[in-house]
């Protein structure tokens, strides 16, 4: 699991134009689903961070993560996620929640 939340963070690995990264977390603002949030280590930057609405999409990104695995030839899911959905969903799902809500 990636522990991502400032802006210059998010885009690195995917290669995201900071345009395109920009307007998409707009989006995801709008939709309530997250929040931009002071940082109080460093007052000049800010970082994004799950909203209740956000976190309640946990369990399904989750089985979204299972079908895509079993439906890929080519996963690269994070296969202790994968396994632990299976086998502890609600202890993930629980510890996820309180990760995305607790920044």
């Amino acid at each position: 699991m990636r522990d991502r939340h400032h802006f210059d963070e998010l885009g690195k690995d995917e290669g995201i134009a900071t345009n395109i990264l920009a307007e998409r977390l707009r989006r995801l603002r709008e939709a309530d689903l997250i929040e931009k949030r002071k940082d109080l280590r460093d007052g000049r930057r800010s970082f994004y961070a799950a909203t209740e609405r956000g976190a309640d999409l946990i369990p399904t990104l989750l089985e979204l993560g299972l079908w895509g695995a079993h439906h890929a030839e080519h996963s690269e899911g994070d296969p202790g996620l994968l396994g632990r959905t299976v086998t502890d969903r609600d202890g993930l799902v629980a510890e996820l929640r309180d990760r995305a809500l607790n920044l």
